[in-house]
């Protein structure tokens, strides 16, 4: 039977994840801290998952589950937030699992610092299930500005954070239900701008990510390169200004990066077309504002050069020339 007061709704999306939904389910049940409410939605699933998520809620008066047709992560999750009746939201990813004192330690910092951004550090799980420390220096458990949270990889994800439910309702914070790319780190910095007066750390790992290469972040995304130069620019407004350059260094070989994504062979569009669509990507403002900002000191120096043109049909051009002479010649340039 449950409290009065639910401390804790702890939101699941579910879809096509029959192969990991009985480890991730099974995980939060262990739970050293009891006093929860587990949402299931069930995004229209098209395998087995609805039918294990009603079977689990059978054995547990604690669990919930909502079936609707499939709109992706962010409906689901904006689903769970609307119907959650805890103090305090947490999500999970469903081929992910949650080491037994998730909550407890996330609820007990909440509680120590309710207006700070509670944030823990993570498991990193490869296809054999080994497990890694995302990370493994020591940083300290307060007053760390979004630049340090940025830059160890734990500032976007939901899992490794506590949220209060009503400052979300009365700050009206939601999943932009049109984005596929980013949607969880313009929710975390609109919490962070909002709800936050500091960060506080935990050291402690206490989320399994799974790898898995099936998954949103491995698979293709269309316009990849324009999503991500909208993630850019939703957290420039917490950089501070001496930690713009290194911000826009981190980016800018992000941005390279992109330019081969485009080719990547599941994107069907003409060559003339993905050329096009690249050269749109370095004219715009962010790659442009990027470009400026940045100290390239990581760049060779006649590709800043090229790029600095904001030519992409030159920048591709002297690429193939490099490629083609690294075969032939074995050089490096």
């Amino acid at each position: 039977m449950l409290n009065d007061q639910i401390d804790i709704s702890i939101i699941v999306p579910v879809f096509k994840a029959e192969t990991f939904i009985n480890r991730c389910v099974d995980s939060i049940l262990a739970q050293s801290f009891s006093n929860f409410e587990l949402i299931l939605i069930d995004d229209g699933s098209p395998d087995r998952c609805p039918e294990i998520c009603d079977e689990y809620s059978k054995k547990d008066k604690r669990i919930r589950v909502i079936h609707k047709t499939n709109a992706g992560v962010s409906a689901a999750r904006n689903t769970g937030i609307k119907v959650a009746k805890g103090k305090w939201l947490m999500f999970c990813d469903s081929d992910d699992y949650v080491s037994s004192n998730w909550c407890e330690k996330m609820y007990n910092s909440a509680i120590m610092f309710p207006n700070s951004w509670i944030v823990s550090n993570i498991f990193s799980v490869d296809k054999n299930n080994n497990c890694h420390v995302l990370i493994e220096k020591n940083i300290e458990s307060k007053d760390l500005d979004y630049k340090k949270v940025f830059d160890e990889r734990i500032s976007g994800a939901m899992w490794n954070k506590i949220f209060d439910r009503i400052k979300i309702i009365n700050n009206k914070i939601q999943f932009d239900e049109n984005m596929s790319v980013g949607e969880d780190v313009l929710f975390n910095v609109e919490y962070f701008e909002k709800c936050c007066n500091s960060i506080t750390y935990i050291h402690e790992p206490l989320y399994f990510y799974n790898e898995n290469l099936m998954s949103t972040l491995h698979s293709y995304h269309e316009n990849w390169f324009l999503q991500h130069l909208q993630v850019f620019w939703i957290r420039l407004p917490l950089i501070k200004e001496n930690q713009l350059n290194d911000y826009c260094d981190k980016w800018l070989c992000t941005f390279i990066s992109m330019f081969d994504y485009t080719f990547d062979k599941r994107n069907t569009i003409s060559f003339i077309k993905k050329m096009h669509y690249n050269q749109k990507m370095i004219k715009s403002k962010e790659f442009r504002f990027c470009l400026e900002n940045a100290t390239c000191k990581n760049e060779n120096p006649l590709i800043i050069n090229i790029l600095n043109r904001h030519n992409y049909y030159v920048y591709w051009l002297f690429q193939k020339i490099v490629n083609l002479k690294k075969e032939v010649l074995g050089e490096k340039i």
